[in-house]
């Protein structure tokens, strides 16, 4: 599909430039040349969107990926402030683990010194 459009978009530019050159060497009276101005002129106007196509660069195509960076945007700010969450809630655990395994240890040690563990 895109190699038919840039085909057609080649051609219409092509016809457009012929006809230019065609019209710049037949001579025209003076009511048929505004005419044919008007014509030269709204084929001109359409070619705007023909160009795009030429060359690779489409508004949809560009929106859809600048609105697709907008998402991504947001989906970075979710999981940092996820991350955020998560870090906390590991310091969190880490923390209690080291209070319970140094009450832990201090049990053992009262205990080694009231002589009630056996080696």
């Amino acid at each position: 599909m895109k190699i038919f459009e840039k085909l057609a978009a080649l051609l219409f530019l092509m016809i457009l430039v012929g006809i230019i050159m065609f019209l710049t060497y037949i001579p025209l009276s003076g009511g048929s040349k505004d005419a044919i101005m008007m014509i030269i002129g709204a084929l001109t106007a359409a070619s705007t969107s023909a160009l795009p196509k030429l060359f690779g660069i489409d508004k949809n195509k560009e929106e859809a990926l600048q609105k697709e960076i907008e998402e991504l945007h947001t989906d970075i700010k979710v999981l940092t402030s996820q991350l955020y969450t998560l870090k906390q809630s590991y310091d969190d655990i880490v923390e209690l683990l080291v209070k319970h395994y140094t009450e832990y240890k201090a049990q053992l040690i009262r205990k080694d010194k009231d002589g009630t563990i056996n080696s």
